[in-house]
């Protein structure tokens, strides 16, 4: 009896220890996984959107100067993109990452 309140108390001690460590990692392994994979896509829809916003707008005004604003509209449009888009994506990630992370 006394052996087993003594059992009872120390093993769920050492239960809810163990538990919230195991839980902690897990919950960031799982949340950095899905943040990461919520982040890219994200990250990429968000950049090509804007990239293709701000080429667009970028090549016409060069076009209108120069005569051809494509290619410069497209390099424009691609750097924006990608900086957006990581930057976007990141945050997203993180975000997600966190939530995810304390949920499991």
């Amino acid at each position: 009896s006394v052996g087993d309140t003594v059992g009872d108390t120390v093993g769920d001690t050492v239960g809810d220890t163990v538990g919230d460590t195991v839980g902690d990692t897990v919950g960031e392994t799982v949340g950095e996984t899905v943040g990461d994979t919520v982040g890219d896509t994200v990250g990429e829809v968000v950049g090509v959107t804007v990239g293709d916003t701000v080429g667009e707008t970028v090549g016409d005004t060069v076009g209108e100067v120069v005569g051809d604003g494509d290619t410069v509209g497209d390099t424009v449009g691609d750097t924006v993109g990608d900086t957006v888009g990581e930057t976007v994506g990141d945050t997203v990630g993180e975000t997600v990452g966190e939530i995810v992370g304390v949920t499991h």
